[in-house]
C-alpha cells in the first residue's frame, strides 16, 4: 500500500536537524527509538519530500557491509517510526515509494527548510541594498541552530556530506550577516565575534577581510593592517598561497586611508537581551544566591542586599593562625607585559550574532591552541610587581600610559590547606562539603542534601578574594570521582558577577529536553549552549579579551570553544559544584579539581 502524500498540513509537528536530532509536538518532545531509528529518521530528514532508497538508507545504518536482512529491518525501523509520529494522520508523513521511502512535510516544519529560506530572503535583501533586512532576516535563520546539525546521529555513508553542506551554509549566512552589519555601520560590535570566527576559519579570506574592514572603520588602522599580515603568514604556512588579490587590495585601501574605510558611518543601540532559552530559569536564581553569598563573604560591593534566610547559606569561617600561614602551591605573580596567549580571541570559534537569539546556540570544533597543557607547574610563593619605564616624551609627541600589569595567580591545592589570601568559601544547603585533600580541592554533595540560604540552592565553591575588571584568562582541571546518571548536578568554572560560566552538567531528564543528558555547557549572557560529552575528566576556560567573554573545554589535547559573547565588568572566578532549583540529589556528587590559574590584566586584590 502506498500512503497519500496530502497529510503534510498535518498540525504541531516539527522537526529539528539543526542541533541535536528532535521532533517536536507542541511544547511535547517526542521520544525516538533506537540508534538505528534516529539514523533512519536523519536520512529522511536530510532528503525532505525526497525518495530516499533502500540501499541508501541501508549504508546509512550499517555501512559498507549492510545484513543479509537489512531490507526487513529497515521495514521494521520505519514502522516503529511511525508509530512515534503519532496517530493515523501523521504515520502517512513516511510515504512508502518503490524500493525507498520518502518523508513528506511542508518547508516549516522542518527546521533547515526554514533556515534556507531565510537566508534566501536576507541575501536577496543584501544583493538589494537593504541591508536592515538583510540583518533581520540572516539573524532569524541563524537562530535556529542549536548546534552541529544532527550532533547525536552518527552517520555512515554519503549523508556526512550533507551535514558538512549544511555547516557550510550556516558559516556563509554568519558572513552575509556580518555584511549587513558592516553596511549599517556596527563594525566596532563585530571586531571580537569576526575574530572568534577567523580563529576558527581561518582559511576563509572573507573573514579576515571583514576583520580588516570592522577595525580599519573602527579607527584601528594599525591593527587592520597586523590583521593582513596575520592572514599573510596563516595562507603561506598552511597552503604555501599569498592572498587573494581582493584582500591584498583591501590593505592598500587601508595604507592609503580609503573614505570608505575611514568614515564615520551611524551606529545603533545594541537590541536588549533576551530572555533566557526554555528550561534555564531557575539557574538565574542560583546564579544570583551565588553572587549575594559572593558578595557578603569577599566584601565585594553589590547592588543588592539580601535579608533574611535560614542561616544555611555561609561563608567560612577565618581559619585559626597556623592555617593561614603562607602555603607553597599558590603563586601570585605580576609583569608588565601581556602573556603569550594574546591572539585576540585567536583560538575561539564561531558565536552566533550577539544580538538576541531565541534558540540555543551550540558549537564545539577544535581550535588549535599554542597553551594546550593545562598542567600548572609547581609554583614558588612569590608576589612580584614590575613597573614600566615610560618613554621620554618630545616635543609634539603624545605620550601613551603603560599598559596594564598582569597578574597570574595559580593553586594546585596539594598542601591540603586554604590560602584565605587567595580564596574564600561558600556553602548553602545540607550535606555539603569543600576541603582540600588528596592534592585536590574536593567538592561533594550528599545523597538527600536539602536546599538552604535566601535562595533555597545547594551548592559549594571556591571564589578568588580578587576581582579582574580587565582581560582574563582562568583555566581549572577537574575528575569525577562520584558522578550518578540524570543527577541534576553541574560543576562549573565561573565568571561571577558578568553572568558567564563554563561546566560539565549531568541534566535530569526534565532539564535536558530534547538535549543530550551528559553535556559540557556554558552561559554568557543571554545564550545557553551545550555540547554532548562523556568525559570523565577534564579542563575548563573562560577567557575575555577585549571585553568578549568566550568559554572552552579541552578535548584531545585542543582547546574546544562552546560560544562567545561580549560581557564587561569586574568578574570574580569560582570553582562550584551545584544543583539547580528544584532538584533532589538522590545519590552522592563529588569532584576534584586542580590546577586552577587565572592570568588577568588590572585585578583588583584586597
Amino acid at each position: 500500500m502506498v500512503a497519500s502524500n496530502e497529510t503534510s498540513d498535518s498540525p504541531g509537528l516539527e522537526f529539528c536537524i539543526l542541533g541535536p536530532l528532535s521532533i517536536r509536538d507542541g511544547e511535547r518532545v517526542l521520544a525516538l527509538g533506537s540508534r538505528k531509528q534516529r539514523t533512519l529518521l536523519a536520512s529522511l530528514l536530510l532528503h525532505p519530500n525526497e525518495r530516499v532508497s533502500l540501499d541508501h538508507l541501508a549504508n546509512e545504518l550499517w555501512g559498507e557491509r549492510p545484513p543479509a536482512t537489512a531490507v526487513h529491518t529497515l521495514h521494521v525501523h520505519v514502522s516503529a517510526l511511525r508509530k512515534t509520529l503519532g496517530d493515523a494522520e501523521r504515520r502517512t508523513l513516511i510515504v512508502t515509494r518503490p524500493d525507498g521511502y520518502e518523508l513528506s512535510l511542508e518547508p516549516e516544519q522542518l527546521d533547515s527548510s526554514r533556515f534556507v529560506a531565510l537566508a534566501a530572503r536576507g541575501r536577496a535583501a543584501l544583493a538589494s541594498g537593504d541591508a536592515a533586512a538583510a540583518s533581520a532576516a540572516l539573524t532569524e535563520a541563524l537562530a535556529l541552530w542549536r548546534g552541529r546539525p544532527l550532533a547525536d546521529v552518527e552517520l555512515e555513508g554519503l549523508d556526512r556530506i550533507e551535514v558538512e553542506r549544511l555547516a557550510e551554509l550556516r558559516i556563509t549566512a554568519l558572513e552575509e550577516r556580518i555584511d549587513a552589519d558592516l553596511a549599517l555601520g556596527h563594525h566596532a560590535q563585530l571586531v571580537g565575534e569576526i575574530e572568534a570566527l577567523v580563529a576558527e576559519y581561518p582559511l576563509r579570506e572573507r573573514l579576515r577581510a571583514q576583520l580588516m574592514t570592522a577595525l580599519a572603520r573602527s579607527g584601528r588602522h594599525a591593527e587592520a593592517l597586523a590583521a593582513f599580515q596575520d592572514a599573510r603568514r596563516t595562507l603561506v604556512d598552511e597552503l604555501g598561497l599569498e592572498p587573494s588579490p581582493a584582500l591584498r587590495e583591501l590593505e592598500s585601501a587601508i595604507l592609503r586611508h580609503d573614505p570608505s574605510l575611514t568614515a564615520s558611518l551611524p551606529t545603533r543601540e545594541p537590541i536588549a537581551a533576551a530572555i533566557l532559552p526554555r528550561g534555564r530559569k531557575r539557574r538565574s536564581a542560583l546564579a544570583l544566591a551565588v553572587l549575594t553569598a559572593l558578595a557578603l563573604s569577599a566584601g565585594i560591593a553589590a547592588a543588592f542586599l539580601v535579608g533574611g534566610g535560614d542561616g544555611t547559606s555561609t561563608s567560612a569561617a577565618p581559619q585559626s593562625p597556623a592555617s593561614t600561614k603562607a602555603r607553597p602551591p599558590v603563586t601570585i605573580t605580576v609583569s608588565s607585559r601581556p602573556q603569550a596567549h594574546a591572539e585576540a580571541t585567536k583560538h575561539g570559534h564561531a558565536p552566533s550574532h550577539p544580538r538576541p537569539a531565541p534558540s540555543k546556540h551550540v558549537v564545539a570544533r577544535p581550535v588549535p591552541d599554542p597553551t594546550t597543557s593545562t598542567t600548572t607547574s609547581r609554583p614558588v610563593h612569590h608576589v612580584t610587581t614590575v613597573t614600566p619605564k615610560p618613554k621620554p616624551s618630545r616635543t609634539n609627541v603624545t605620550t601613551t600610559q603603560p599598559a596594564p600589569a598582569v597578574m597570574s595567580i595559580s593553586d594546585d591545592f596539594e598542601d591540603g590547606v586554604r590560602n584565605v589570601s587567595t580564596w574564600h568559601v561558600v556553602v548553602a544547603g545540607t550535606n555539603v562539603d569543600v576541603v582540600e585533600q588528596n592534592g585536590s580541592l574536593e567538592i561533594g554533595i550528599g545523597a538527600g542534601a536539602t536546599p538552604g540560604g535566601a535562595y533555597n540552592v545547594i551548592e559549594g565553591h571556591y571564589g578568588t578574594m580578587c576581582t579582574f575588571p580587565g582581560d582574563f584568562d582562568a583555566r581549572v582541571d577537574y575528575r569525577l570521582l562520584s558522578w550518578p546518571a540524570q543527577s541534576g548536578v553541574y560543576l562549573a568554572l565561573n565568571a561571577f558577577f558578568v553572568n558567564a560560566f563554563v561546566e560539565r552538567w549531568s541534566q535530569s531528564a526534565e532539564e535536558a529536553g530534547v538535549d543530550p543528558l551528559e553535556v559540557y555547557g556554558s552561559f554568557i549572557q543571554p545564550r545557553f549552549s551545550v555540547v554532548n560529552t562523556n568525559d570523565q575528566q577534564g579542563s575548563l576556560r573562560l577567557r575575555r579579551k577585549d571585553r568578549v567573554i568566550t568559554s572552552y573545554f579541552l578535548s584531545a589535547g585542543q582547546w574546544r570553544m562552546i560560544d562567545s559573547a561580549r560581557r564587561t565588568g569586574g568578574a570574580v572566578m569560582g570553582i562550584q559544584l551545584a544543583a539547580n532549583q528544584g532538584v533532589s540529589v538522590q545519590k552522592t556528587v563529588r569532584v576534584a579539581f586542580d590546577n586552577f590559574s587565572v592570568s588577568a590584566t588590572g585585578a583588583i586584590c584586597p
